[in-house]
């Protein structure tokens, strides 16, 4: 075998061209033959490599996105209360036919957020064969006008059918968040006496009226709304026990040194006229103290 030389050749001193170059062919030599034939067997077994490598590749992604390759059997399913399971499985299915790997996370997940009380889903893989679905929904604290309100004072626009022992906030719109907060703070105090609220109300004049669940009304003052309605609470107990409880109107909280009990008449709807709670449990003391003086 033969190769084409190219050689540089530096002119003599004498010579007129200062470099020449000459070409001639001359046989390769034994070990420059060998070295040649090395360096292309080297790259024609790592290119073989490669492509063998490359075709298990192939083969395994194939196999792991195979619909048939591990699928789906096991969706869990945690916080919905306003939203069922059944709901859930029933409109995520079509999009878990397709393998343990191959399943969209995210549109299962933008799936579920389109129902009504879900407001964020977290998912996740269980390996081999299982999906983790933890919902977070909006929680409904009251109702307004047909629609739930939310802890934030959204209010929300979903079906209410399935909410029970809310209380029912009738008031103007833009209240919702001022209410809400007067129905936190006075929720925590009546329930160290076991009461609950069942509506707030609000008068033309701004001021707002509590029914607790027993149905006892109670008219709230514009300040000072837990400091005079603790006051009261300290008296309860024996106004349950009064044999009159029955005849009681409503209870207005709006006094500075107690108290005032509207009663209906003996046998009528119609109203009397005020009595304060310091005539009425006159002779009550509660450890030396009067309750109408608190």
């Amino acid at each position: 075998m033969k190769y084409l030389r190219l050689q540089h050749h530096q002119a003599n001193r004498k010579s007129t061209k200062k470099n020449e170059f000459r070409i001639y062919f001359q046989p390769l030599s034994f070990f420059e033959k060998f070295s040649i034939a090395s360096t292309t067997l080297f790259w024609l077994k790592n290119l073989l490599f490669i492509g063998i490598l490359l075709s298990f590749i192939a083969a395994g992604l194939r196999w792991l996105f195979d619909p048939q390759t591990l699928p789906i059997t096991s969706v869990q399913i945690e916080g919905n209360n306003y939203t069922s399971t059944a709901q859930i499985q029933a409109l995520i299915a079509v999009y878990i036919v397709g393998g343990f790997f191959r399943i969209n996370l995210q549109t299962i997940r933008e799936t579920i957020e389109v129902l009504p009380w879900v407001s964020h889903v977290y998912i996740e893989r269980r390996w081999h064969n299982g999906l983790f679905l933890k919902i977070s929904e909006y929680q409904p604290v009251a109702i307004w006008k047909n629609h739930a309100v939310d802890s934030s004072g959204q209010v929300l626009k979903f079906n209410i059918a399935a909410l029970k022992g809310l209380p029912v906030f009738d008031i103007n719109f833009k209240y919702i968040s001022d209410t809400l907060q007067i129905y936190e703070e006075l929720l925590t105090i009546l329930k160290k006496v076991k009461l609950n609220i069942k509506k707030i109300g609000q008068y033309p004049n701004g001021e707002k009226y509590l029914i607790l669940q027993n149905d006892m009304k109670l008219i709230l003052s514009r300040d000072n709304i837990q400091l005079k309605l603790n006051r009261f609470l300290k008296a309860f107990p024996h106004l349950l026990q009064s044999q009159h409880v029955s005849s009681i109107q409503h209870i207005d909280l709006r006094y500075t040194n107690g108290v005032a009990i509207q009663w209906y008449l003996p046998h009528t709807k119609l109203q009397s006229s005020f009595s304060y709670v310091s005539s009425f449990f006159s002779g009550l003391k509660h450890n030396g103290e009067s309750y109408a003086n608190q």
